[in-house]
């Protein structure tokens, strides 16, 4: 399992791209680290979750990163696609800036059986010419 180191009190972002899924069949997304639920947004076939450096500074030590998606035809199905290990350092400025880049893109497969993490990119900056 991939993990993603980061510093707590950064501002991170998450991206779970889903690759050949039919997003017109999702009820719903859902974004769990360390058994905490994220709000997130949907870009075209990506879900991101957008982390303020406020909220990482109240996060520590090792974290799963559970991805759930709740189908209209399978139901609900989940997978853990990787950890994310908060350094407990501190920093002075903490405020409720965001990242606009990704740090960590998981690319999954959602079938009615299971879904599955096919690769993990990390810091990952999508460019204005590869929009298309």
């Amino acid at each position: 399992m991939e993990t993603y180191k980061c510093i707590s009190g950064d501002s991170i972002t998450i991206g779970f791209l889903l690759t050949d899924y039919e997003m017109a069949n999702a009820e719903s997304f859902s974004v769990l680290i360390g058994g905490v639920q994220y709000d997130h947004e949907i870009v075209d076939s990506m879900v991101r979750v957008r982390l303020k450096s406020e909220e990482t500074a109240k996060i520590f030590g090792c974290k799963e990163v559970l991805f759930a998606v709740d189908d209209v035809s399978f139901g609900v199905r989940n997978v853990v696609t990787g950890i994310i290990n908060f350094d407990k350092k501190f920093t002075k400025l903490i405020n409720p800036s965001a990242n606009n880049s990704y740090n960590v893109t998981f690319a999954l497969t959602v079938t009615p059986t299971a879904i599955t993490v096919d690769s993990v990119l990390y810091d990952y900056v999508k460019g204005d010419k590869g929009d298309k």
